[in-house]
This record gives structure tokens, sequence and C-alpha cells, in this order.
């Protein structure tokens, strides 16, 4: 799914219900675009979360601007439920409605996924990154892991 600066929470609520009856869903990538709010991301973290088979998600949320760390939350806790994840990709765009608790809600979810083998994460105004948040994001990382790429730029 490309970016499509239309889609609202509303489509969002109906993606999620398509993928309810997709239960035998390995992989999934979405690019979301700049309409979508925390309600979104609700809808979506719920929907995943019913996915039990999925080892690969990748999301790119770099255009979603509207999104506080409760959005950033309810997605990472819903990722985290996905005991046999193998690959998580994240493009995440730090504006300024992110704090240090959606941040930490990305080192929780990574301290869960046991079997993570590749992880992806690309941040967007990284100017709220810093040493301590990245040594943070890198004590979390599960064991397993094979390969990783961290990208932040401004």
């Amino acid at each position: 799914m490309n970016s499509c600066p239309d889609i609202t929470d509303a489509g969002l609520r109906k993606l999620g219900k398509a993928l309810k009856r997709m239960n035998h869903l390995l992989s999934i990538t979405l690019v979301l675009g700049e309409e979508i709010t925390d309600q979104g991301f609700k809808y979506l973290g719920k929907s995943l979360s019913e996915l039990s088979l999925l080892q690969s998600i990748h999301l790119d949320l770099s255009l979603c601007g509207d999104i506080t760390d409760q959005g950033l939350i309810n997605i990472m806790e819903s990722i985290e439920r996905f005991e046999y994840l193998e690959d998580l990709g994240l493009n995440i765009c730090l504006n300024f409605r992110f704090t240090e608790d959606g941040l930490r809600s990305i080192n929780e979810c990574l301290e869960e996924l046991y079997f993570l083998q590749r992880l992806q994460l690309n941040f967007y105004g990284s100017s709220k990154m810093t040493d301590n948040t990245l040594y943070f994001l890198c004590k979390s990382l599960p064991s397993f892991l094979q390969r990783i790429n961290f990208e932040f730029s401004s």
C-alpha cells in the first residue's frame, strides 16, 4: 500500500476489518499518510493483534504528523504480542508530539520479541534522538537478531 493522503482513520478501520479475516497472513507492509491519527492507530493495532501468524511487519509512519505518544504506544503494544515475529521495520517521524514515553514503548516492545531476527528502525526528524535514547533502544535488542539497520535523519 503506497501512501494515500486521502486515507483517514475510517479507512484504517475498514482495512482492519478486512485484515481480521486473513488469519493466514504472514507479512504486512503499510505506508500510512498524514490524515491518520491516534484513533486510526488504535483501530490498526486492534486488527494486527488478531493476526497470530504474522512473521513480518513493516510500517512507514513517517508522514503521520498527527500521531502522539498514545498512537505509537497503541501500535507497539499490538506488535509486542507477536511471539514469533521475525522481521520488524518502522519508519517514524519524531515530531514534536513524541516524548520519551513514545520512544520507551519501542524499547518495551523489543524486549518482548524474543525471536526477532531482522530489525530496521528509521527515525526522521530525529533531533529528539540523543546518545542516551539510542543506548536505551539498543540495550533491549533481542539476542537472536541477525540483521539490524538504524537510520537517523533530521
